[in-house]
C-alpha cells in the first residue's frame, strides 16, 4: 500500500501522501493548502478524471454563496500522472478575495485533489511557496 505524507510536521495517512508543509505556518491565516482522496469504488463506476474534474468544477463555479470566476484550467501531468489543474478567484461577503489552485489527478485506485490558495493581497509573494508545497508532494511505499 502507498501513502502520501506531508513533512516534517503531519502525516496524512488517509490521503496517502507526502508534502512539505511548515511553510504554511508563516501566514497561516492567508495561505491554505488542502489534500482530498477520493478511493474510485466510493464513485458510479465508470468515472474519469474528466468527469470527476468537471462534476467539482460545475459545483465550484455554481457556488451562490460567494462570487466565482475562472481563471485558467489546463492540462499538465504531475508526478508522472496525467492531471487538470484549475484557477478561480472567489469572494465571499464578509471575506477577502482569494484565488485557489486545484490540481486533480488519478493514482492507485484514487482522484486526488491538491488544493492552494492565497488571499489576493499575497498571492504573488505566496505563489512561490505554495508551488514548493505542491512539488514536494510524492507516494511513498509503506
Amino acid at each position: 500500500m502507498n501513502k502520501f505524507i506531508c513533512k516534517p510536521l503531519l502525516v496524512y495517512e488517509k490521503a496517502n501522501f507526502i508534502c512539505r508543509t511548515k511553510v504554511i505556518w508563516k501566514v497561516l491565516a492567508n495561505i491554505q493548502v488542502n489534500h482530498t482522496a477520493v478511493p474510485k469504488q466510493e464513485l458510479p463506476d465508470g468515472i474519469n478524471l474528466d468527469q470527476f474534474y468537471k462534476n467539482i468544477k460545475t459545483q465550484i463555479l455554481a457556488n451562490t454563496d460567494s462570487k466565482t470566476y475562472l481563471i485558467e484550467e489546463k492540462e499538465e501531468v504531475f508526478q508522472s500522472y496525467p492531471a487538470k489543474r484549475l484557477v478561480y478567484h472567489t469572494t465571499e461577503e464578509g471575506w477577502k478575495n482569494f484565488v485557489y489552485t486545484i490540481l486533480f489527478f488519478e493514482a492507485n485506485g484514487s482522484f486526488y485533489r491538491i488544493t492552494t490558495g492565497a488571499n489576493e493581497e499575497i498571492l504573488k509573494e505566496a505563489q512561490e511557496e505554495l508551488q514548493g508545497i505542491v512539488d514536494s508532494f510524492q507516494f511513498i511505499k509503506k
